[in-house]
This record gives C-alpha cells, structure tokens and sequence, in this order.
C-alpha cells in the first residue's frame, strides 16, 4: 500500500523525496515517518538547524508540520534507468512508462493548484522528476545529476529564487558522506561553507523561509 502525504496540500512550502522505501509492508502509514530512518538522514539535521536559527534571531519556531510531504513515485520498481534520458515506452516499456506519466501528471495538477513558492527535492531522481513535472526544460538522465551537479541547481536555485531547491538523499547517508559533504558545500567554494553540507543548506533556505513564511 502506498504511504499517505504528509502536511497541508496548500502550504507554500513542499517537500518531496524519491520514492516508498522498499518493503516497507504495513509498517510505515505516512511519507518522511519518522520511525524509518531516511527523515533522519535528509531533513532532521537541517531543519534542527534552521529552527534553531529561527529562535536565536526571531524568537521563534517554524511550524514545519503544514509542509506538505510527498514522494515523486511510491513504487521504487517503476523507476527508468539512471543513464536514460526518455522515459518512454519505447525505450522503458508500457508499464513503466504509463506508471510515471500518471505520477507527473498528478503532481502537476496540485502544483498548479496549489502554487507552492518552494519545492525541496531529495536525491538525483525526485530532481529530474520535478523538473519534468514543471515542464519547458531539457530533460537529463537523472544520473547526470551528481552531487557536485545538483550543489549547481542548489546555489542556481537559491540565487535566482527558483521554485525548485534541490537537496542530497541517499549519497548523504550510504557511506560516502563525507565526500557528499565535501562536493556539496566545498568551503574552496563560492560560498564558505567549512564543507558542511547540513550547515550550509540549513544557512541558505532559512533566508528563503524568512521570506516565504514572512517571519
């Protein structure tokens, strides 16, 4: 069964990860639960440190619970090869091809009903999905984008108020996070981040969500 969304459909603020983790049974009821372990590794660490921040300057919490909370596809085994640029039939097959196109089309409806003014993406896949759910942009092979790839989209996205925000997923928990840390937030980069990726991002979107949020 699929896990449920999470937050408030019309918040201005959405979060959307990759896909049900597998075999995840009857286990899990909601997208991000914060029994299984993916929240802790992508978001925890970052949202502590934006509310954080929040309190010390505005005296203040976020209430993160109305973010809306949704992940691209629910069945992981319906994911198109990382290297493949169309998500066709002909080149994935029916089933997987019908499979995503119903997933785009669906979150494209509530995107444009609802308008949110951030998007946050997990991972290489959830990005592309995004991408081509908002459509007019060339399509990439969602393995085209690496981590130093997406830190580009990430500042990109940040300087230019762009709706879709890219973030790490499983490259920031499997055994290659310092690395992730290291290509993400390069302190011999634009921004002096001392290479920490959870402090650098958490940095970046606060000045967004003062923004959005108006706080």
């Amino acid at each position: 069964m699929s896990l449920k969304h999470q937050g408030k459909v019309n918040s201005k603020i959405w979060l959307i990860g990759d896909s049900d983790p597998e075999n995840s049974g009857s286990e899990l009821e909601y997208v991000f639960d914060d029994r299984h372990p993916t929240i802790h590794n992508i978001w925890t660490s970052i949202i502590y440190k934006i509310q954080k921040k929040c309190y010390n300057e505005k005296n203040k919490m976020i209430d993160d619970d109305i973010f809306f909370i949704i992940n691209a596809i629910h069945d992981s085994g319906k994911k198109p090869g990382k290297d493949v640029s169309s998500w066709d039939s002909k080149v994935i097959g029916t089933e997987k091809a019908d499979y995503l196109k119903r997933s785009m089309d669906k979150i494209s409806t509530i995107i444009k009903s609802n308008d949110p003014q951030m998007i946050i993406t997990f991972g290489a896949f959830s990005f592309e999905f995004l991408r081509r759910c908002e459509g007019g942009k060339e399509v990439q092979p969602y393995g085209n984008w690496n981590t130093r790839e997406l830190r580009k989209q990430f500042i990109s996205s940040i300087k230019k108020e762009k709706k879709i925000v890219p973030l790490l997923h499983r490259s920031i928990s499997m055994g290659r996070f310092l690395s992730s840390h290291r290509y993400f937030s390069d302190s011999i980069s634009e921004y002096n981040s001392e290479g920490n990726y959870f402090k650098f991002v958490s940095e970046e979107l606060y000045q967004r969500f003062v923004k959005i949020l108006k706080l």
